[in-house]
């Protein structure tokens, strides 16, 4: 015990030592008016929170009543220009009836039809030869259908691991697909906020491009399914867009999207290696910069530069990617071991239906390979999924990953000047060319004038 009392004495002692004011007053939270403690000069702390008048600006979405508003229910009375993203086509389960009428039309059903001929006719030859040839319809009756079963078991599971790993390849490619059309926009953010002029024109246009000429790049040119090598979609983005100068260099290039690449950087070099400009843009005078003008160019300049040689490194690691994917593919020897397998069982299945089913082994047979030779064609279209149109022609399915259907939107996204001087709420005539001198911060100098207007209105009264 002695012990005990002795640790408890130099516990406090030392306490006291690096804290003696509390150890002469209860733990306290909130200032009070009492007076001091023992002649301690420190006031004394009260437990009892003050009242704290409520800050307008908390928890309740508030805004300055200095800035200017507008009536939201005036604006809800004008249609958006683009009200909507349109969502993409999905299967409903009211649409059973469609599909099964369509079935005859079905181009899966036309790219196996030549193999589900061959299984229904060889049904019908085993057909007429256990009618006409009693030795087979007594083999027939002593083979049983269980190693139909057994094996079936293993078949299914080859024809799913095919399946799934094609349409792993495909949410791979669209993965890769989202990543560009996240990095194009930014693209077509970053040039339109950070230059100026023709450079930041001729970026932009390059830059709408640069999905179509990437898409094409990866699609097999094939005469027997597109009789042209640039889809209707891809000729409508391109028309309009690009120079003689931009066609020359990327038409000549061996990797076209890389050689699009290598020129954006090099309009992005362009402008960033520009001293006049950009004196201009952050505020010179006489050409001249302050050392504090020169201070925030040189921290801005130094940002946005490795920004944007950022998206490119970006966009190079898409389209290498997907490269990856078009010159890739599920082994040979599992496609063809399960082409065998499926080939082989389907063949011997007439022996063992037609003593139990008659001549409805048939339509059996034939209902039962039509099943299996689609699953396994599917998994062969879904493949390589920017060459889908290679394997369902004239379906209306040939856009598997809805690229072909969003480039004119990129190419939109790309360009557009907004906030620009179509945007501006005051009267301003737009002229041809007004686009290359623009300030993209014009609406928010605007919107500070009014502001400070609003302002002088309240002083006023």
């Amino acid at each position: 015990m002695p012990q005990y009392a002795a640790a408890v004495v130099l516990m406090a002692s030392s306490a006291f030592a690096f804290a003696p004011a509390a150890m002469l007053r209860t733990p306290t939270m909130v200032r009070s008016n009492l007076s001091p403690v023992r002649g301690n000069s420190l006031a004394h702390l009260s437990m009892t929170a003050a009242a704290i008048p409520a800050n307008p600006g908390l928890g309740k979405g508030y805004v300055s009543p200095a800035v200017p508003l507008a009536e939201f229910d005036e604006w809800t009375k004008t249609k958006p220009s683009y009200p909507h993203i349109p969502p993409a086509p999905r299967y409903s389960s009211g649409d059973w009836m469609v599909n099964l009428l369509n079935l005859f039309k079905s181009s899966m059903l036309r790219r196996v039809s030549s193999h589900l001929l061959a299984n229904t006719l060889f049904a019908i030859l085993v057909y007429s030869l256990y009618l006409q040839i009693p030795a087979l319809a007594a083999c027939a009756k002593i083979l049983s259908p269980t190693g139909h079963s057994l094996s079936g078991a293993a078949l299914s599971l080859l024809l799913v691991f095919r399946t799934n790993s094609a349409y792993a390849r495909v949410y791979d490619a669209r993965c890769i697909w989202g990543q560009l059309t996240n990095t194009i926009r930014e693209m077509g953010r970053s040039t339109h906020t950070n230059m100026d002029g023709l450079d930041r024109e001729h970026a932009l246009m390059l830059t709408a491009a640069l999905p179509t000429i990437m898409l094409n790049h990866l699609q097999t040119q094939d005469d027997k399914y597109r009789t042209e090598a640039w889809s209707p979609q891809q000729k409508q983005v391109l028309t309009g867009l690009l120079s003689e100068h931009d066609f020359k260099c990327i038409w000549a290039a061996r990797n076209r999207p890389m050689a699009l690449c290598k020129m954006i950087g090099a309009v992005y070099r362009s402008w960033f290696t520009n001293v006049e400009q950009l004196k201009k843009k952050f505020g010179a005078v006489n050409g001249e910069l302050s050392e504090d003008q020169r201070a925030v160019m040189r921290s801005n300049i130094q940002t946005e530069r490795a920004l944007m040689e950022q998206q490119l490194v970006i966009i190079s690691n898409c389209y290498g990617a997907c490269e990856r994917i078009v010159r890739s593919n599920v082994p040979a020897s599992y496609s063809r071991h399960t082409s065998r397998f499926l080939s082989v069982w389907c063949f011997t299945l007439p022996f063992v239906l037609v003593n139990a089913l008659g001549w409805l082994m048939i339509p059996t047979v034939a209902l039962v390979c039509w099943g299996l030779f689609v699953i396994e064609e599917v998994g062969h279209a879904m493949e390589d999924p920017f060459n889908v149109h290679m394997f369902v022609t004239g379906s209306g399915q040939e856009d598997t990953l809805i690229i072909e259907g969003s480039q004119n939107n990129l190419r939109e996204d790309a360009l557009d000047r907004n906030p620009g001087p179509m945007t501006m709420v005051g009267d301003r005539k737009r002229y041809d060319g007004d686009e290359l001198d623009f300030d993209v911060t014009e609406f928010h100098t605007e919107w500070k004038k009014s502001a400070t207007s609003n302002m002088s209105a309240k002083v006023g009264r």
